[in-house]
């Protein structure tokens, strides 16, 4: 990990993120979704990158995962690996960064079928709040806040 660079988002990560992204859904379990084409990643990435903070894991411009935040909401929008490099530390640091950013807590949501996230989401001390249907593609979910502990 220490030949890795976090650095904001730029215009020229774009197609490299789209791509880590769906590279990424694909190995969640979640297995009852027939994920779309490129085309669909291009366009949520393309949402998200309006409404929030990006941040890319770059070793020597090959781009390891991204983290998503946005912190006047306090939330932790996405947090993707290339599935290659999944338990090399790279989750915990960005989450690290999370939580430097937003130290008084936040909120996200995975997929309920996705075990190796919601263990590592538990591992770093969020905690379950509750459970729904995802409001596009209907799969359960699970929802998890992160809080500081206290002094």
């Amino acid at each position: 990990m220490d030949d890795i660079v976090f650095r904001d988002y730029v215009t020229a990560d774009f197609e490299a993120l789209a791509v880590l992204w769906r590279d990424s859904v694909r190995v969640m379990g979640v297995d009852e979704i027939d994920w779309p084409g490129m085309e669909f990643f291009r366009e949520k990435l393309a949402e998200i990158l309006e409404g929030g903070e990006v941040t890319v894991a770059d070793q020597d411009g090959r781009i390891l995962g991204f983290l998503n935040l946005k912190p006047d909401e306090g939330v932790l929008d996405q947090l993707f690996l290339d599935p290659r490099v999944l338990r090399s530390g790279l989750g915990t640091a960005f989450f690290a960064r999370a939580c430097a950013r937003m130290p008084e807590g936040f909120t996200l949501y995975k997929p309920s079928a996705n075990q190796r996230a919601r263990a590592f989401y538990l591992r770093m001390g969020m905690v379950e709040t509750h459970e729904a249907a995802h409001h596009v593609w209907g799969h359960p979910i699970t929802f998890y806040a992160w809080q500081p502990a206290a002094t």
